[in-house]
């Protein structure tokens, strides 16, 4: 069951990085998340809490190290699809640095 809850929060930090910039201001996210780097350490955070237990059940020795590497690898590769493909997005290092926060305080 965690690993599907895992899965399942995957998906979602993939949708939310490819919500269009025009779209989140209509959200208006800055009402509940003053910071958006917070909100990327936050959802890499949960990220790595949920897919940790799996992570160990599966690979009891490295799982640190392959929570650590895909999570870093996945934050890089949603940065790059938004300069790349997603409207209204561009890639940015300090949001990739604040997912990669979250990744470690996650673990």
């Amino acid at each position: 069951m965690r690993f599907y809850i895992s899965f399942f929060w995957f998906l979602v930090i993939a949708v939310l990085h490819a919500i269009p910039g025009q779209d989140l201001d209509s959200l208006h996210l800055d009402d509940f998340f003053q910071l958006d780097k917070l909100v990327h350490v936050i959802i890499f955070l949960i990220g790595v809490v949920l897919s940790s237990g799996p992570a160990q059940k599966r690979y009891p020795v490295q799982w640190k190290l392959i929570v650590v590497f895909f999570y870093l690898f996945y934050g890089l590769f949603l940065e790059i699809l938004q300069g790349l493909f997603f409207q209204g997005r561009f890639a940015d290092l300090l949001d990739w640095t604040a997912d990669a926060i979250g990744v470690f305080l996650g673990l």
